[in-house]
């Protein structure tokens, strides 16, 4: 198994991803500029990352991870629902990948949910 790598500048954020991800051995970087250099380890990493972020967000984030590794897989996870996000994704998405958007508020059972379907059965989760 891949270790995940956790992306959120919010230590509560952080906090709540590592213990849910727990069996996942989570890094936890605490910006998306500690995130890449973490990634850059994996050939193809896992990763979970808040969307808004200061200095780099997990949009930029992903579009230089899958510019190095286009196999990775990311979740993001975010607190806004609005479909400009998932759209301004879907433009940067290699086709060898998967990835997923999962908002805030949902669940640790449907975070874990959305990992699984992401992670290990390589399924696309929105």
């Amino acid at each position: 198994m891949t270790e995940l790598i956790i992306a959120d500048d919010n230590p509560r954020d952080r906090q709540y991803l590592s213990e849910v991800f727990s069996a996942y051995l989570p890094v936890v970087t605490v910006n998306a500029d500690e995130a890449l250099l973490v990634c850059k380890k994996y050939p193809e990493p896992w990763l979970v990352t808040d969307i808004q972020m200061p200095g780099l967000n997990g949009i930029e984030l992903a579009k230089k991870v899958w510019k190095q590794q286009a196999a990775a897989r990311i979740l993001f996870w975010s607190q806004y629902s609005d479909e400009t996000y998932i759209r301004a994704l879907a433009k940067l998405i290699p086709a060898e990948t998967v990835y997923g958007y999962i908002l805030k508020n949902n669940t640790a059972e449907t975070l874990l949910r959305a990992a699984k379907s992401v992670f290990e059965e390589c399924q696309c989760w929105i």
